[in-house]
């Protein structure tokens, strides 16, 4: 997307990063190339005299600092605490605060780390996607020192798409800035979103809708026969009269194989859509 260029290309201007890139090539003597000049860019490279591998460790340094730094205190308690554990699948993490105190009922303990484990499932993608932005910083303005020239921004700084598991369920999570394409988000989120659940996803029908009381009466144990009675009773313009024994025992019948057939479909649906994949 447009907005990749032109971030890309003011990024080495930045006022957090053109300190960087001032003090590195007064520290190492490396002159502004022009990317146009691919004679001098291949001069620049093949010079021994600058340790490029030193320059990459003082920058990714500071980019981490001013990255880190900048971060909303929330977010930024929230990450360094997810550098000094091991999160995993189906364990509890109690929040830090109660650790060392008693006083807190077992139940209320569970809650406030059942609550607290998901929201560092749900935070625990921040880290990866902080260390990957911070090694393609790193390699942006490291690209700009050897030739001048710039690296496209990736779109997911302005946004993201993630399959996280939550304590066993797998959720799809978007996140958007003001800078973010939500068409792009859109796009993503279906990619990802078939990835986990397929892209077949069942659908519920106006039919359906009108069966929902159907099933919730059946679910509550009531025969279809008292069903079809109810449904008579609620519309009786729509049913012969019972006087008309033959005809509306016929009717009521025929009401019952559908409800029957309706209720069916509904459950299965709902099946399909929240039951058990494995």
């Amino acid at each position: 997307m447009r907005e990749d260029k032109v971030f890309s290309e003011l990024l080495p201007s930045h006022p957090d990063f053109l300190p960087i890139l001032q003090r590195i090539r007064a520290a190492y003597d490396i002159p502004e190339v022009d990317p146009d000049d691919d004679g001098f860019i291949e001069l620049i490279l093949s010079d021994n005299e600058v340790d490029w591998k030193a320059v990459r460790v003082e920058i990714t340094k500071d980019v981490t600092e001013i990255v880190i730094t900048t971060l909303p205190d929330s977010i930024r308690n929230i990450y360094e605490y997810l550098q000094t554990i091991n999160l995993k699948e189906n364990t509890l993490v109690e929040p830090p605060e109660i650790l060392d105190r008693d006083d807190i009922p077992q139940d209320i303990r569970l809650l406030l780390a059942t609550s607290y484990t998901a929201l560092l499932h749900m935070m625990a993608p921040l880290e990866v996607a902080l260390e990957r932005m911070c090694s393609e910083l790193v390699g942006s303005l490291m690209k700009f020192l050897m030739t001048g020239k710039t690296r496209d921004i990736p779109s997911y700084w302005f946004g993201g798409v993630f399959n996280v598991n939550l304590l066993g369920e797998t959720y799809t999570i978007a996140v958007g800035s003001q800078v973010t394409n939500p068409k792009e988000i859109s796009d993503k989120f279906l990619e990802k979103y078939a990835e986990v659940f397929g892209e077949d996803r069942p659908t519920f029908t106006d039919v359906d809708i009108d069966s929902l009381g159907h099933l919730r009466m059946k679910l509550a144990g009531m025969s279809i026969k008292d069903i079809a009675d109810i449904e008579i009773q609620r519309n009786p313009d729509d049913y012969p009269k019972i006087t008309d024994e033959k005809d509306y025992h016929q009717a009521k019948n025929t009401l019952e194989e559908k409800l029957k057939k309706r209720m069916q479909r509904l459950n299965k649906t709902i099946d399909e859509l929240i039951g058990d994949k494995n």
